[in-house]
């Protein structure tokens, strides 16, 4: 590692000497900073020293929650109930506990006929997002706007023949997709929420 000198300014690597100047200022440990030590600058001196330190200046990165949108929790609880839906339909269906068109309201568009494994793959992709959105993993936000697009799309036809059937329930439950999925999609498409993500 190496030292880089600039107007008096030098960035150091993490050392005894400096964990124990962090310390005796703040009474914490030091964890992921950016050490920013000030100097003496002497004049016709060059020699400058760790012992020459006078004060500590550190930037630390925010942790994952601070700072997080109110509705981000929301949407993780919402992705995880998704998911833990998923994987207990698609048990039953191992089981023959449940037939495949009763599981439409967690992913429509006639995919549920594939079976099992569509429903756990929705669980898994469900999952990640979940874990993504609540650890601030910068690639959860689009992966969201995808999966939540798609699934709106799939709906569309489902909503179309409920419509034109006459269906009250089908048309309520896939409107009722259609209308969470875009809310959620307003909410983390938003300059707040962009941002925090970063």
């Amino acid at each position: 590692m190496c030292l880089c000198l600039c107007d008096g300014m030098m960035i150091v690597p993490k050392t005894y000497v400096l964990q124990a100047w962090f310390s005796l200022l703040t009474g914490e440990t030091p964890q992921r900073i950016g050490w920013v030590v000030r100097l003496h600058a002497a004049q016709e001196r060059s020699d400058l020293r760790l012992y020459d330190v006078v004060d500590v200046s550190f930037v630390q990165q925010d942790p994952p929650g601070a700072n997080r949108p109110t509705g981000i929790p929301a949407i993780a609880i919402l992705f995880t109930l998704l998911g833990a839906a998923s994987v207990l339909f698609a048990l039953l269906l191992l089981m023959n506990r449940a037939s495949l068109s009763a599981g439409a309201f967690l992913i429509g568009g006639g995919l549920e006929q594939l079976g099992p494994i569509v429903f756990l793959l929705n669980a898994l992709i469900a999952s990640l997002i979940a874990i993504g959105m609540w650890r601030r993993w910068k690639w959860s936000r689009q992966a969201c706007v995808v999966f939540l697009a798609a699934g709106v799309l799939l709906a569309i036809p489902a909503i179309s023949s409920a419509v034109v059937d006459g269906r009250v329930f089908a048309i309520a439950r896939e409107g009722l997709q259609i209308i969470w999925r875009v809310v959620v999609v307003y909410y983390i498409s938003r300059e707040s929420t962009k941002e925090w993500f970063g």
